[in-house]
């Protein structure tokens, strides 16, 4: 094969941006309707919100929930198996989780 006869032949690289390109269209409609619609429903549920949120002042309680929620979802989760297996008693594990969350 010459050097020309190379170039002249699609390569799958070229394939692949003729068949994509009405997929990546597609989607990016998709995803405007999508962000659009979004939008339109935002603005037409203003009128059944409230007006304002009320917040009651936190407890010591709920301070420390909270923490409990946050160090839970940033990877807590992982090392409770660790922590049951590690037990001397692991059936006892719901208490220690019940006192470890202030409860």
């Amino acid at each position: 094969m010459t050097p020309d006869a190379i170039h002249q032949q699609p390569s799958q690289l070229q394939l692949m941006t003729i068949c994509g390109r009405p997929v990546v269209v597609a989607g990016l409609t998709a995803k405007v309707v999508a962000e659009g619609l979004l939008v339109l429903g935002a603005v037409l549920d203003t009128s059944t919100c409230y007006d304002g949120a009320s917040y009651p002042s936190p407890t010591a309680e709920d301070i420390f929930m909270a923490f409990c929620m946050v160090m839970f979802a940033y990877g807590g989760h992982a090392a409770f198996p660790t922590i049951q297996h590690d037990m001397r008693k692991p059936f006892r594990f719901h208490r220690a989780v019940i006192v470890a969350s202030g409860g």
